[in-house]
């Protein structure tokens, strides 16, 4: 099946790259949509991107590598993985982001969460997540995490340099996705393997052994890189894009890649409303990085990892580009049915 380049254009950042949108085979403008899907949708917003997901993927028979914009919108991913076709599934979802993502508070389509409501599906067989490097693995943010697929091993972990992680009031027998576990009075110390620690390649030599004919979607939050690298509305982690790339090119050449998705640009606007600047800790935000600064850097990144993508696509022999689009002539990707429901 044939790849396309595809932006999702929410709130202005892949169409304000312009040397990234030349490079796409197609962009379609959804900014009708931001303050419905910005952070966290609401029930219109997930509605009207479900019925636009459904007719483009019913349309455009392929696999994407999609652009989304602000890492506010990662949650838009959990609907890509619905819209894929019944062939991609069962799947495995890798996780390449600063933050887990994978809290089990609502609402249910946050950027926060939204790992979480994947775990639910039963055609996830697994979540693998790398470079992890936010508060949300430190004791009191992880009480709302997906412990039960921890322990089972059904979401591993591999953090870029937190070995111990202490789940609070919390004893398990054991838990799979762990090297090991200490239990003592207040809860357990759960010891996992980190980027740090081993190394990328053997990190992501490991990961892509495991997988090796899966089914596999990759899922990147740029906000994992070192700000050398990609500057974004949330903090960073220190993975360096050579690292990222390194992943990318082991796991994607071993498994069945049926779609990847990259996010993390700096949105051109600020996020706005308190619940959600306070939501996001913006609220008291003094200052923000100069948007066409970061924007720059952003834009240089995506194009290297869209050109890491090519060469594991023309390394497996996969077509890609524009030739495979049903009709060059169709600029809004979305049927007359589609776009009625963004108005």
């Amino acid at each position: 099946m044939s790849w396309q380049f595809f932006g999702i254009d929410i709130d202005g950042s892949i169409s304000g790259q312009s040397a990234l949108a030349e490079r796409l085979d197609k962009v379609a403008n959804l900014k009708a949509l931001e303050g419905d899907l910005r952070l966290w949708a609401n029930e219109k917003g997930i509605r009207k991107l479900r019925m636009a997901l459904r007719d483009l993927r019913i349309r455009r028979d392929f696999r994407w590598l999609s652009f989304l914009g602000s890492g506010d919108f990662h949650h838009i991913t959990s609907l890509l993985l619905e819209a894929l076709p019944e062939e991609c599934k069962p799947l495995t979802l890798v996780l390449i982001d600063n933050h887990p993502d994978w809290t089990h508070l609502p609402p249910a389509y946050h950027c926060g969460n939204w790992v979480s409501l994947v775990l639910q599906q039963r055609w996830v067989d697994s979540v693998v997540m790398i470079g992890q490097n936010s508060d949300d693995l430190e004791a009191g943010n992880l009480w709302f995490s997906p412990f039960e697929d921890l322990y089972a091993g059904r979401l591993r972990l591999y953090p870029y340099a937190k070995e111990c992680v202490f789940a609070p009031l919390r004893w398990p027998r054991q838990v799979r996705a762990a090297t090991g576990i200490a239990r003592r009075a207040g809860g357990t110390n759960m010891f996992f393997k980190t980027v740090k620690s081993k190394g990328i390649d053997r990190i992501a030599g490991e990961i892509a052994a495991s997988l090796a004919g899966a089914n596999v979607y990759i899922s990147i939050d740029k906000d994992v890189l070192a700000p050398d690298y990609a500057l974004t509305d949330w903090d960073q982690g220190k993975l360096s894009l050579a690292e990222l790339a390194a992943v990318i090119q082991k796991i994607a050449a071993s498994c069945n890649l049926v779609g990847a998705d990259i996010c993390g640009e700096m949105a051109p606007k600020p996020l706005k409303g308190p619940l959600k600047q306070i939501d996001s800790m913006r609220l008291w935000q003094s200052q923000r990085h100069d948007w066409q600064t970061a924007n720059a850097i952003n834009q240089e990144t995506n194009m290297r990892l869209l050109d890491t993508f090519t060469r594991v696509f023309e390394a497996k022999g996969e077509p890609f580009g524009s030739d495979a689009w049903l009709t060059k002539a169709d600029h809004s990707l979305l049927s007359s049915t589609a776009m009625s429901t963004l108005k």
